[in-house]
């Protein structure tokens, strides 16, 4: 809990101000640059301390289930082999539950790592431990991460050890539930179905730079651009299969808080601006866009925790977006996201930075595009 607490402060309180004042009160080209890419390896330095010493050994357990379940086919087994082999050869008691844990994420931890959790091993115990294990190239399931106000600020879906693994966020699990129950999993959606609002504020030229071409290519698509939206445009963009905002913040200055959870919606919404998924902890719960969206009837809501710049916050749009109608239903948009951070410059600092909240499994079905 300390060790948290300490990240908490170190992202929130030290980082994410030099962050800020990188990115507000630097002119000079070289300097900020210089400022920027110190700070992208800081918090490279800061994710990997999180990962081996908050989570530690424990790192296994934000790994979601093997999409084919091999504690069902049969870890069962191997486990009690190994149990009965540490004991029998090696004189070592290990808990059944431990045997479990150990194969079934022993390829993400370093050996150090297993000789924390089980002291005294030698190294043909570490061999038969590696021949039982599950292979490292195994798919899993989702996780869906329930955090509180001293850890969620902290990019866990960023950690190297979860390259592959598709995180979710949600306020709580009676929430994901709730989700659940709303919309039927995977949520399909139909690409062509899809509203964008683009810049409405007028003053990101390369953005719209960046994205009017591409966007006037996917057919079908809807969408305002270089113009605050009305209140009919925003009832489209909310009751669409997909609503990409393009531009400062969150949009909350056009329609946020109860606004949008009156209006109601049904759309996967990717909310493209600074601090659009940054939620408030209050004793109520949760606050901010990304919970007005799902409160609203939003399956998902994709959004930035802190303050990005418009450049690499575009490259990442557009590789997520570019991946996940290119893959279809193959892919879930979440499984894309952790991929899609290398598209950034500062694949860190700003590719960090996204996060999903909601259903974890949405797929597009139509790749006609």
């Amino acid at each position: 809990e300390y060790g948290k607490q300490w990240y908490q402060r170190r992202v929130r309180g030290q980082l994410l101000t030099q962050n800020d004042n990188s990115i507000t009160m630097v002119k000079e080209k070289a300097e900020f640059w210089g400022r920027r890419f110190s700070l992208d390896d800081s918090l490279k330095h800061l994710l990997g301390k999180a990962e081996s010493s908050v989570l530690g050994p424990w790192k296994g357990l934000l790994l979601g289930a093997p999409v084919h379940d091999v504690r069902r086919e049969g870890l069962g087994k191997p486990a009690a082999k190994l149990k009965r082999e540490l004991k029998r050869k090696h004189k070592v008691e290990v808990t059944s539950f431990l045997c479990q844990y150990l194969l079934e994420h022993y390829s993400i931890l370093t050996n150090e790592e297993v000789l924390e959790l089980v002291p005294g091993l030698t190294p043909l115990a570490l061999e038969l431990m590696e021949s039982l294990a599950v292979p490292a190239s195994t798919s899993r399931h989702p996780v869906l991460l329930c955090l509180d106000e001293t850890s969620d600020i902290i990019p866990w879906e960023a950690c190297s050890v979860y390259n592959t693994q598709p995180i979710s966020r949600v306020p709580s699990v009676s929430f994901a539930l709730s989700l659940r129950k709303l919309r039927s999993v995977p949520v399909k959606l139909k690409s062509e179905d899809t509203f964008y609002i683009l810049d409405p504020q007028e003053n990101l030229p390369k953005t719209q730079e960046f994205f009017k071409d591409w966007l006037s290519k996917k057919d079908g698509w809807k969408g305002v651009s270089s113009k605050p939206p009305t209140i009919p445009e925003y009832t489209a963009a909310l009751n669409s299969d997909l609503f990409v905002y393009l531009g400062h913040g969150s949009g909350k200055e056009f329609l946020g808080g109860k606004s949008v959870q009156d209006l109601g919606g049904r759309a996967v919404a990717l909310l493209m601006g600074c601090c659009s998924g940054k939620l408030k902890s209050t004793p109520m719960g949760y606050t901010g866009t990304a919970m007005d969206y799902l409160l609203s009837g939003c399956p998902a809501v994709v959004g930035y925790l802190w303050n990005i710049t418009d450049r690499d916050c575009d490259r990442y749009t557009k590789k997520l977006l570019d991946l996940w109608l290119e893959k279809g239903c193959d892919v879930s948009l979440l499984a894309l996201m952790n991929p899609s951070r290398g598209a950034c410059k500062l694949p860190h600092l700003v590719g960090a930075a996204p996060v999903l909240y909601g259903v974890p499994d949405i797929l597009c079905d139509n790749t006609e595009l």
